[in-house]
């Protein structure tokens, strides 16, 4: 009899051992991942107040993260300059089939944001980047810049030879989703 005691008391003791250790594994996982998580933020607040603008010759890299993730901040559009205004108004004169527009994107936006030409118009698009990584692109006139940054321009230029409404957009990252997207209308 004391031996199926000393017994089950041998398996009760081992139970609570086990239990013990478990406990203690899943105290010292929590502790790590917590511990991971706060140097993962230190090192992204590190990232974003110390690197530099990524380079236009290369696309960005993960190290160019902390400065992407500042960039993705929406940020207001910019009115509408003297120059851009004309141009708008010009867009759909028909004394002329070269049209040229000053656009400017930023974070999320284009201004002007709406185009209009006449069908058979060349399109030439002067894009520059008012904040951020960004790009200008018409698909179905297959129509697109290099990516630019902050401060930079490219140039496209196509014939508008279908009539419609058409998007543009900037097809860095995840931009078209938050809304940097404008309309060209071909009449």
């Amino acid at each position: 009899m004391e031996s199926q005691e000393s017994s089950s008391s041998k398996k009760s003791n081992n139970t609570i051992i086990f239990f013990v250790i478990v406990l203690l594994l899943v105290i010292a996982g929590g502790y790590y991942f917590f511990v991971q998580k706060n140097a993962t933020v230190k090192t992204t607040h590190q990232i974003v107040n110390a690197s530099p603008t990524p380079s236009l010759s290369q696309p960005p890299h993960a190290s160019d993260a902390g400065q992407m993730k500042m960039d993705m901040q929406k940020a207001t559009p910019v009115p509408l300059t003297a120059q851009q205004k004309k141009q708008l108004d010009s867009g759909t004169s028909t004394s002329t089939t070269e049209k040229t527009f000053n656009l400017t994107g930023g974070n999320f936006y284009f201004t002007p944001n709406k185009l209009t030409v006449n069908k058979g118009d060349k399109v030439t698009i002067i894009f520059t980047s008012n904040g951020g990584i960004h790009d200008f692109v018409i698909d179905e006139f297959n129509a697109k810049t290099n990516i630019v940054n902050t401060g930079k321009s490219a140039t496209v230029s196509f014939v508008a030879d279908k009539a419609g409404t058409f998007q543009f957009y900037c097809s860095v990252g995840q931009h078209r989703q938050l809304g940097m997207v404008g309309t060209l209308i071909v009449q």
